[in-house]
Parts: C-alpha cells; structure tokens; sequence
C-alpha cells in the first residue's frame, strides 16, 4: 500500500500522529524547560517546530522532486521503524529547539543573556491578503540553513551583505535582531524607539534589502 502513498502524504501524516507530537513535546520540555512558563508554552512551541520542519521537509521535497534517491525510500519505509520521514523530522525538531535554547540561554563566548522569543513566524497583513514584511527573512533563514549553515552563520552573512549595500546600521541591526527572533515590543525596550516607528523603518527599507540579499543564498 506504500507504493502509492506521496511523500508529501506521508509528512503531513506523521506530523499529526500522536505519538510524534507527544515526543516533540517531550523534546521541548527536555531542551527549554528552565525556560518555560507553563505546559501551554511547551505546546505552542512544539507546534512552532513541527510547523517549521513540515515546511522545510516539503521545501526540499518540491526542490528535488521525484527523482530524489531518498523520495522513494522515503516513501517505503513510511510506517516502519525506519521511517525515514520520522528520523528527518526529529532531527529537524531537535535543530529547532537548538537554535531556540542558543537564543534564549547565555553566549558562552561572551556570557550574555540571549533573547527569549521564537523565530519569525510569517504572518499576515491587517487586511489578510499579504504576508508580512519578515516573509523574505523567514525564508531565507530557512532556506540556507538546508545548505549545511545554522542561523547564526546566516545572519553573519545576511549582515555582511546589508553593510556591503551600504545600509544604514540601524536598519541592519533591526534586521538582525528580527533575524535573532526579537518582537518589535523587545526592540523597542533594547534600542528605545517607539515600536510602530520599527516597523514603519524595517517596510521602508524592505525593497532595498530585499535588492541586497538577491540572490545571496542561491548559490
């Protein structure tokens, strides 16, 4: 019966199995618990994780297609203890919940707190129709990060393309803070600027580092 199951068919189904998202939580709790405020918490944060690996799986998925030597196998073992589907999505959860207790915990290099927020989360405009601003950085945080960088190294390189185009250091340190996974509320509290008046910066800016990165990790 696996031979006709797709493989996008297959993500979506074990990402909702109960088992799977009982051990995202699980994970959650293991990596973030001294963190966390509550058991709601830990939920929202293991569907933020779930959520991100889906999409990053089926965005490989697209990009290789069928003629990926790992789709059919991929395919095959779906629903055994091997299932090849299940292994890239924890590993994909627990490079998640990495990149998260990295923000969140203290820099060993200089012992400074990280920032306690999730990564950027596209999301929609006022009047529904539009992604916001941060989709591009979404993407691109994402997509590099499937050529063997974490997000760190990205944002060191997305910053060093901001500055090449000669943006303005308050713009590319608002990018880079977004990037970092900070709310426009905890920028305002860091740099002391009105949070509507970050926003309004980061979208007047949008085309032209949007003009900077092009192309930049397509590579």
């Amino acid at each position: 019966m696996n031979k006709f199951r797709s493989l996008e068919d297959a993500i979506a189904q074990v990402s909702v199995k109960p088992s799977f998202v009982s051990l995202a939580k699980g994970m959650v709790g293991n990596r973030l618990s001294a963190f966390l405020k509550g058991s709601s918490e830990s939920t929202q944060i293991a569907e933020d994780a779930i959520g991100h690996s889906v999409e990053r799986l089926l965005r490989i998925v697209k990009r290789k297609g069928q003629r990926w030597s790992l789709y059919q196998q991929a395919v095959d073992t779906f629903g055994t203890q091997d299932c090849l589907v299940t292994r890239y999505l924890v590993r994909c959860v627990g490079n998640y919940l990495a990149e998260r207790q990295r923000f969140w915990g203290i820099n060993s290099k200089t012992g400074e707190l990280g920032y306690k927020a999730r990564a950027i989360q596209p999301t929609m405009s006022e009047d529904g129709l539009y992604m916001s601003q941060d989709t591009w950085l979404t993407s691109l945080l994402e997509e590099s990060g499937t050529e063997g960088h974490d997000i760190v190294d990205s944002l060191r390189e997305i910053e060093v393309a901001l500055t090449k185009a000669n943006l303005p250091q308050d713009v590319i340190d608002l990018v880079v803070m977004r990037g970092q996974g900070m709310t426009f509320v905890e920028i305002s509290e860091k740099v002391g600027k009105n949070k509507d008046a970050l926003r309004q910066q980061l979208k007047r800016a949008e085309d032209k580092i949007d003009k900077a990165l092009q192309g930049y990790f397509t590579k």
